[in-house]
């Protein structure tokens, strides 16, 4: 039978202790992040000094290495916590899932032990705002540069009529020059009308400059109020959602009564003592409860689960399964739906072929409430 563990992965060093780890990262902008997890020996948290080595992967198992090794020596283990920060380069993160490969040993030992499963690595949310504000941003340069084409042919047009009044102008003033007095009596009549013709074309190619300028301004003020807009939205939406969703891996590796899996506020599913028996415990004055769970045995055969209660005047307990039922799948939604308040949904899997039954509980949560 397994040792019992009250966290995630374990693993087995030279001095036969056993080690665990829970972790969480954290990205920043560049392609450096912060890895935080703890360390446990024999179900107790560690001190001292630790080699720890990190790998990138592309599969949960097998699959390639993507990334490193990096190798921290010497890392600081205070109360089973420690914290790295770790950088793999450019193209890792490609948006293809990655798994992170954590190895440990003693400092100064020989031959590192590779805990098991690799853990998820995904995305904080400013680095997802960050590529829409890049595809904003391109979209302003883009608005801005047609602004400056658009502005350049209308002083472009603008010049071409000012060089062909002046070409008139100046042929004007030659035949005055050489001419008669009748040529110059007939050419200062065409000269005045000429003048005047020159001087309307232009005062009309200034007109129409100055409508497209100010056209073009107007776009350009839109383009911009839609830019903030649009980004003033993502931003909204994005906080939105990240306001109001939590979800985790579980892993349940401690049968003992009352180790809770997951939680709302006022209700907890926890384990009953036995490999597999589930419970819901709640509180007194919990609102109006909703549990529905949805679950296969060993036989492949399903057995649901449904109960609406009132708000209870008394803490007490709701029995999911028993070690009996030899559940083996469960997905379990538990709350105060009536209230629209705290829900948390929780899908878990167990082994157990008929003959070796494992009391190991492992899945993930999806809540609005946090974990």
């Amino acid at each position: 039978m397994k040792k019992n563990l009250s966290i995630t992965g374990w693993l087995a060093l030279a001095a036969l202790a056993v080690f665990s780890l829970t972790a969480s990262t954290a990205f920043a902008q560049g392609t450096a992040f912060t890895y935080q997890g703890r360390l446990d020996a024999n179900g107790s948290t560690v001190n001292g000094l630790y080699d720890l080595r990190f790998e990138g992967w592309d599969a949960l198992s097998n699959g390639n290495m993507v990334a490193g090794p990096v190798t921290n020596s010497a890392t600081v283990v205070s109360n089973g916590l420690f914290t790295v920060t770790l950088d793999f380069g450019n193209g890792v993160f490609t948006g293809s899932n990655r798994w992170l490969e954590i190895a440990v040993r003693t400092n100064g030992t020989t031959g590192f032990v590779a805990l098991a499963p690799r853990q998820p690595l995904t995305p904080a949310p400013y680095a997802i705002a960050a590529g829409n504000a890049i595809v904003e941003a391109a979209r302003a340069q883009s608005a801005e540069s047609t602004l400056t084409a658009n502005l350049n042919n209308e002083i472009t047009r603008a010049e071409s009529a000012e060089s062909t009044l002046n070409v008139n102008l100046n042929s004007e003033v030659a035949a005055r020059k050489q001419g008669d007095a009748d040529t110059l009596s007939a050419a200062h009549s065409y000269s005045d009308t000429g003048i005047a013709s020159e001087a309307a074309r232009a005062e009309s190619a200034e007109a129409t400059l100055s409508v497209n300028l100010n056209n073009e301004v107007t776009r350009a003020i839109s383009a911009e109020g839609a830019l903030g807009t649009g980004l003033a939205n993502e931003v909204a939406a994005r906080t939105n959602a990240l306001n109001g969703l939590l979800i985790r891996r579980v892993s349940s590796l401690n049968y003992s009564t009352n180790q809770v899996v997951a939680r709302t506020d006022t209700l907890t599913l926890e384990r009953d003592g036995t490999f597999a028996g589930l419970l819901i415990r709640y509180v007194a004055g919990a609102g109006r409860i909703t549990i529905n769970s949805t679950g296969v045995n060993n036989a492949g055969t399903s057995i649901p689960v449904h109960v609406a209660m009132p708000s209870p005047g008394s803490p007490g307990t709701v029995q999911l399964y028993t070690d009996a039922q030899h559940m083996v799948h469960v997905e379990i939604s538990f709350g105060n739906t009536f209230n629209n308040l705290q829900i948390t949904q929780v899908v878990l899997d167990r082994y157990d072929d008929g003959i070796t039954s494992d009391f190991y509980w492992v899945g993930a949560v999806t809540s609005s409430y946090n974990q």
